[in-house]
């Protein structure tokens, strides 16, 4: 135990049990652990809980929560103030990709500061929802016109999401002590990417270990930058899907206006 004491994990391991330790600290020491065992999973897991993840990014199941689709807008008599709505009401090209499933891409300090704040819920926007907004009344029409698409989220879940950080971490350092022998402080580069592999997908079979290591009633307002929904596969989003649909759209005005136009002139193709 002497060895391991001096050892990063064993820092790790103290930090864990100090509930007065940071998070974040404690993700920066796993950047060098990860460094130190030749880890470049470790490495990308802490620095993206750190920095936050892209949608290139695969999300942790444990950054995912179901929150409600709401809506302001005004009509011709009156406004509208945070509307519930189901997905199924959005323009149909963004059902998919815009649900009631919210993917808190954020960096894990921003995601601190958004749980310390005022008022018991939060106003989180999909990304791009000022464009799909913006086409979604173009579809409509004229009459009642929204001005924000959003997820009404309570403070609470976020906080949510920091302990769940936080027992991640807790599980990743349970997997590395269990699988490093007491004699040596360090551990395996293949036992550090399993116990990675582990806490972010729930799935122990996948990567096999060798050898002997195994307030107020306020609300506060935020834009998600990352979407989860296109991990690993170069899903459509919603306005990839509408350009498609526009494209063939614009072509079809201009066949049609060039009909016009041979039309007046007295051109007749079969002639």
């Amino acid at each position: 135990m002497a060895k391991r004491n001096a050892s990063l994990l064993s820092e790790l391991e103290a930090g864990l049990r100090d509930d007065r330790s940071s998070t974040t600290a404690l993700l920066q020491k796993c950047i060098l652990l990860g460094g130190q065992v030749g880890s470049e999973r470790l490495r990308d897991w802490a620095r993206q809980e750190l920095r936050g993840y892209d949608r290139r990014d695969e999300v942790p199941e444990y950054r995912r929560f179901k929150a409600q689709l709401c809506i302001d807008g005004v009509t011709f008599t009156h406004q509208i103030t945070g509307q519930e709505i189901s997905s199924l009401s959005l323009p149909e090209f963004a059902r998919e990709t815009v649900t009631e499933e919210v993917v808190l891409a954020h960096g894990l300090g921003e995601i601190e500061e958004i749980s310390r704040g005022t008022g018991k819920t939060v106003m989180m926007s999909p990304p791009g929802s000022q464009d799909l907004v913006a086409l979604w009344n173009h579809e409509r029409g004229s009459g009642d016109h929204i001005t924000r698409l959003y997820w009404k989220v309570n403070r609470a879940t976020i906080a949510g999401v920091v302990v769940s950080v936080r027992t991640a971490l807790a599980e990743l350092v349970g997997e590395l002590l269990a699988a490093t022998p007491d004699a040596d402080p360090t551990p395996s580069k293949q036992a550090t990417d399993a116990a990675v592999h582990f806490i972010v997908t729930g799935n122990r079979n996948t990567v096999t270990v060798v050898g002997s290591q195994a307030s107020t009633n306020g609300d506060s307002s935020i834009t998600v930058t990352g979407s989860a929904d296109q991990p690993k596969q170069d899903k459509e989003t919603w306005w990839q899907r509408w350009r498609k649909r526009g494209l063939l759209i614009g072509l079809a005005t201009v066949v049609a206006a060039v009909a016009a136009v041979l039309q007046l002139v007295g051109w007749v193709p079969w002639r």
